[in-house]
Formats: C-alpha cells, structure tokens, sequence
C-alpha cells in the first residue's frame, strides 16, 4: 500500500503478483491489485482480479459492484474509441455484476448506484432502470 500512496503502482502490483503466487487465496492481495489496474486503466487485468476474488467469496457483493465499476469505465473508454460493440458488451457486463450486488445486498446497492458517478455511463441504460423496478 506504501507504494500505492507513491503513485508507484506498477511496482505495487508486482507487489502483489508476487504475494498471489505465494498465498492464491489471498483476496486482499486481489483486490487491492484491481484497484491499482484500474486506476491504470488496464481494465480487462482488473477485471480478471475481480474474478480471482468472487470464485474465493461468490457472497460478496462489493466485488460485483467494484466490477460492475470497472466495466463502466471500460464502456466510457469502449466510446473514446469509437467501438459501439464492445460499448454494448461493458454496459451488458455492467448491469449484470450491479444485479448480483443488488441480489445480495439490495438496500445497500440500490442506493449506491443510483448516486455513484462511476456508473453515469450506464445510468441511462432502460436495463439500468429495470433493476429498480418494484424494489424502491
């Protein structure tokens, strides 16, 4: 984490490379590697972390909402190059992992991502809308 407040986040996912290698169950290591990829925008690595972390704890819904984060920025970065499939495939992506979130945690969930700027790429998405439907 030291090297994460130095902005060295290259060197602190090596960090935490190695630390997985050595202890695979290891979801702290996971999750702050995510973290540290998608501020480097290396979104499809972030979101295998992700991955990593809800095959060890398939019960947590933070990790389906930090992932449906992810693929957000993803569908905003999917825009910034012109690629209206891969827009289509991250907004999908999205709503799906905000549906497992809800699932798990409804209270809590649907009041984070109705606020939650992250997710202003999906927030007009009719399937973004369908997730509040008889749950307000």
């Amino acid at each position: 984490m030291a090297l994460v407040n130095l902005k060295r986040l290259e060197e602190a996912i090596a960090s935490w490379d190695k630390t997985v290698q050595l202890q695979p169950d290891n979801t702290e290591a996971w999750y702050n590697k995510a973290v540290a990829l998608k501020k480097l925008k290396r979104y499809a690595e972030a979101i295998a972390s992700y991955d990593k972390i809800i095959a060890l704890k398939p019960d947590d819904p933070n990790l389906y909402y930090q992932k449906a984060c992810v693929y957000a920025q993803e569908k905003q970065a999917d825009y910034q190059k012109n690629s209206p499939e891969a827009q289509a495939t991250s907004a999908t992506n999205a709503i799906e992992n905000l549906k497992k979130a809800i699932e798990l945690d409804p209270k809590k969930y649907l009041k984070m991502c109705k606020n939650d700027s992250k997710l202003h790429t999906i927030q007009k998405d009719v399937r973004f809308f369908a997730l509040f439907q008889g749950k307000q």
